[in-house]
């Protein structure tokens, strides 16, 4: 399936939200990804403390694999989150 222009505006906008939600780890991944991607290595730029890449550098499908990729994480902490909370507010029984 091919991503047109707004849906890739849409992908971008999502990635630039999103990616500070995502734990030092995660992020690393998303490097090793860009990484292994085959993208020059001389548009992968260290700046400050993490990494930066324009998006115009960076392919259709990668952009496509990296939005997929923090929606699953997101999705995980949400699920997790709620799951947590869940679990805190189940009453409590006097012994």
């Amino acid at each position: 399936m091919e991503t047109n222009k707004n849906e890739l505006i849409n992908m971008i906008t999502y990635i630039r939200h999103k990616i500070g939600d995502l734990n030092t780890n995660e992020r690393k991944d998303i490097l090793q990804m860009l990484i292994n991607s085959g993208i020059e290595d001389s548009k992968i730029q260290s700046k400050g403390r993490g990494t930066q890449i324009k998006f115009m550098d960076i392919p259709t499908d990668m952009i496509v694999s990296i939005h997929n990729f923090i929606q699953v994480k997101i999705d995980e902490k949400m699920e997790n989150l709620k799951n947590f909370t869940e679990e805190n507010d189940e009453p409590e029984t006097e012994i």
